[in-house]
């Protein structure tokens, strides 16, 4: 199995991405810091839901959901999108009803690239491809 496959088997589109970011390498270095932003995002997501600053959290909803997206991550996109929309409606009653589906989401996009961070030697994975 390619060490790519993790990200595929987990529906992230990546052949879709590489026409974006061009090659594998660029893919890598952006999904990296993906992964690394993840835990504060996830944060002040929390703090804005909790301080109901409904712009804020919608902007916040919608950077990761425009990140998701460039990186292959469609299905995860959906539901940042809704998080955007309830945040530019002020929608208390959807954010807080949903905020576990957003931080389950955002979990599962941050084990995936776990996974694939560790079992990838990034400088040898454009031959994996």
């Amino acid at each position: 199995m390619e060490k790519v496959d993790i990200l595929r088997n987990n529906n992230v589109q990546v052949d879709s991405s590489l026409e974006f970011w061009g090659d594998m390498s660029s893919y890598n270095e952006n999904l990296k810091e993906y992964k690394d932003s993840l835990n504060d995002k996830l944060s002040n997501l929390e703090y804005y839901k909790n301080q109901q600053d409904f712009e804020n959290y919608g902007i916040l909803a919608h950077s990761t959901k425009s990140e998701a997206k460039y990186l292959g991550f469609m299905n995860e996109a959906e539901i940042f999108l809704q998080h955007e929309m309830a945040g530019k409606e002020k929608n208390k009653e959807f954010i807080d009803s949903h905020f576990d589906e957003l931080k389950n989401t955002i979990n599962k996009i941050n084990s995936t690239l776990e996974e694939y961070f560790d079992s990838n030697d990034i400088s040898t994975n454009v031959k994996n491809i």
